[in-house]
Order: structure tokens, then sequence, then C-alpha cells
């Protein structure tokens, strides 16, 4: 089954489908509502000329040694989400990946990140093969947490990550219990979870995660 401009669409769900991400797609994340939450102000997609994109897309998508893929919305084709795949590793056992995935604000709430999650996840382990997914989440992001542990994803390990970057385990930075922010060094880190899922688990959670979607999404006939 064919997306618009022709690209296969890899998996679909009641009111969302995955496909490859394209170039168009850069202009399409500039056009969501920015992100007015301080701590998701890195999830917005800055406005760039025509070059400027081109430039991003180049670098991002085509040189980057990432996959990227892109959500979208069955109704009106709309762009919703973008995920993207990073530390990818096939000559190693497991093989695995990094998910990033970033939904524009005025799509959150709506159910919008389980169902284009549980999709991706098929795409995941099946289209392209791989056995074990990892992500870092940081834990002021119960939304996306709650997601996650739907999909079957367990918690491995904590760190904290300040805003240049840099990472630390929580004893480094003095952390004594789940602080959420702590203040090291002159700078403030944010506490993150690393989370790990195999094709194993997400078989054993797939089925609950797709009737629950079907049962709140699907259209009702007669």
């Amino acid at each position: 089954m064919l997306a618009e401009g022709g690209f296969s669409k890899l998996a679909e769900g009641p009111r969302l489908y995955i496909r490859p991400f394209v170039r168009d797609d850069v202009e399409r994340m500039q056009a969501w509502t920015p992100y007015e939450d301080l701590r998701f102000l890195s999830y917005n997609m800055p406005p760039g000329s025509r070059r400027q994109n081109d430039a991003w897309f180049e670098r991002n998508v085509l040189r980057s040694g990432r996959q990227y893929f892109a959500a979208v919305r069955k109704a009106d084709g709309s762009l919703i989400g973008v995920i993207s795949l990073r530390e990818i590793q096939r000559a190693t056992h497991p093989t695995s990946a990094r998910l990033g995935i970033t939904l524009g604000s005025e799509h959150t709430g709506q159910g919008y990140g389980t169902e284009a999650m549980a999709l991706f996840l098929d795409v995941f382990f099946t289209h392209l093969g791989f056995d074990l997914m990892k992500l870092d989440v940081a834990a002021f992001n119960g939304r996306a947490i709650r997601v996650y542990e739907k999909c079957g994803f367990r918690t491995v390990g904590r760190f904290y990550r300040s805003v240049g970057g840099a990472e630390y385990p929580p004893r480094k930075v003095g952390a004594q219990g789940e602080e959420v922010f702590v203040r090291y060094g002159g700078e403030t880190f944010t506490l993150h979870y690393e989370m790990e899922l195999s094709r194993e688990a997400w078989r054993d959670q797939r089925h609950a995660v797709f009737r629950e979607l079907e049962a709140r999404y699907a259209p009702r006939h007669g």
C-alpha cells in the first residue's frame, strides 16, 4: 500500500501510518505549533530557508547514519510525528538501535504517541529485523514514560544529563534519590531513565496494545 508521494506505508493502524521520512517533511515539522514549555523547547524545529532545509535534510537524514520515519494521520495526510534511529548496531548480537521520537505539540494528549510507538515497533522488529530497542527519556516526561511502559519497555538504568550534553551517574552529581533536577559544577542536570525493549517482550505485549488501540479508535460501522 502506498502513502502520498508513492512511498510505501510500512505499518498502519486505526488512525496513523508509518512511512519513510522525506524532504518535504522538514517544512511540515516547521509548521507545527511550537512548544512553549521550557522543558520541551528542544523539540521545536526552527524556521529555515529552502537552502537551509535542504542542508538539514542532507546532514541529518542522508549522511548522518541515522534512519528517519514519519508518523502520518490517515484522515488528512498530515505529519504528526517524526521517529529516528541512531546508534544502529547491525554487527553485534543482539542487533539494536536507539529511538528518538517527537510529536507536534498540537498532536499530544490524543493517544497518537501510543499508536505511533506501537506501529513503529512492528516496523523495527519485523520490517527492519532488529532484536533490541534502546531509548532514554527525561524523568519529567511522564506522558512518554507511560507510553513506553505500556509497550513493554523496562528501565535498565538512570543517569543525569546537562543542557550541554554531559552525562553522569547519580552518585557523581550527588543525587540522593529520584531528584529530577540537581545542580552540579554550576550546571543543572536532569534525571533520565535508560529503557530497553526486546523483540520477545514486544511480542508478548503487542496484542494487548493493539487491542486497546482498536477498541478506542477503530471506526464504528452500522
